[in-house]
């Protein structure tokens, strides 16, 4: 039956089911395709609001940490401050050479003059009161250390729950070492 159809019109029949056997495939592949890119799209949506709830959880536990922490400094500071200034004696006046290298020390806008460190005359500030300065100094150094560690400690555990659920996925990435990591 095919011999009686002439030859131009048997290629031309043979292209048109080639075309149509591949559009029907294309079509087919397109449309599996779609699917298993709307699948993964879905499976990062997810993956995202669970890693989203994660770090709430872990930011609600490490800032629960940290203002504990910051509430015992803060605490520590107002006691030995008071005790500096109701028990413990004021018996000497610092020099001015004192207060100045200590405000050099304490200040970044203020260069240490050797000329105003060397003066031995009296600054009038008794020593306990000088006390509760450094105390109070220290107190904001603690303060912002914890500050520091809290965040550290945020972003480990933040990185492992990531690093947990690449695993689960059998995803390998291959971080470099941070520096606070150094020691473990």
């Amino acid at each position: 039956m095919l011999s009686m159809i002439p030859l131009p019109y048997r290629i031309m029949l043979f292209a048109l089911l080639v075309a149509g056997a591949f559009g029907a495939g294309y079509n087919r592949g397109m449309a599996g395709a779609d699917a298993a890119i709307n699948k993964f799209a879905n499976d990062v949506q997810e993956l995202e609001i669970a890693l989203k709830k994660e770090q709430s959880m872990i930011r609600e536990v490490v800032k629960v940490e940290y203002v504990d922490r910051v509430n015992t400094i803060k605490e520590k500071e107002v006691r030995v401050v008071e005790a500096a200034k109701e028990a413990v004696p004021g018996q000497y006046d610092l020099s001015n050479g004192w207060v100045h290298a200590h405000n050099a020390g304490a200040s970044p806008k203020i260069d240490l003059d050797l000329n105003l460190a060397s003066d031995s005359t009296s600054s009038f500030v008794k020593d306990n009161v000088a006390l509760q300065t450094v105390v109070e100094n220290y107190s904001i150094c603690l303060q912002n250390a914890q500050q520091l560690t809290s965040l550290q400690k945020y972003i480990m555990e933040v990185n492992n729950k990531i690093d947990e659920e690449n695993k689960k996925r059998g995803i390998d990435i291959d971080l470099p070492d941070l520096p606070w990591k150094k020691g473990e």
